[in-house]
């Protein structure tokens, strides 16, 4: 069967990413804007990633890796849901009604993975 609704895998499969986490310190206000004047590492953290399938069956089918809101929300210890945007395979900002919080910067697979 084709389709190009995404599809997860029926025994979904997971890997492990590790990203560099980053706070910021922020200048201006929510009438004014935003703007990040730095940036701290906070070191290592682990996202599980599921895997999605796309175009399954097609001769365009392929595989990409997403990181769950859950997954994300817990490596950084947010105790609310952030707005996410950004690449998996890149690096991923959270925002907070429109604040900027912090970033995700991949770093690598976890070993045996």
């Amino acid at each position: 069967m084709t389709t190009n609704e995404p599809v997860k895998n029926e025994a979904v499969k997971t890997r492990i990413a590790l990203y560099r986490f980053w706070t910021y310190d922020l200048w201006g206000n929510e009438n004014d804007g935003w703007e990040v004047n730095d940036r701290y590492d906070r070191g290592l953290v682990e996202v599980i990633q599921e895997e999605t399938i796309y175009n399954r069956g097609s001769e365009h089918e392929f595989v990409s890796w997403e990181c769950s809101k859950e997954s994300l929300k817990e490596a950084v210890a947010a105790i609310v849901d952030l707005d996410w945007e950004g690449e998996n395979e890149y690096t991923l900002y959270a925002t907070y009604e429109g604040k900027p919080i912090c970033e995700l910067e991949f770093h690598e697979l976890k070993r045996g993975e």
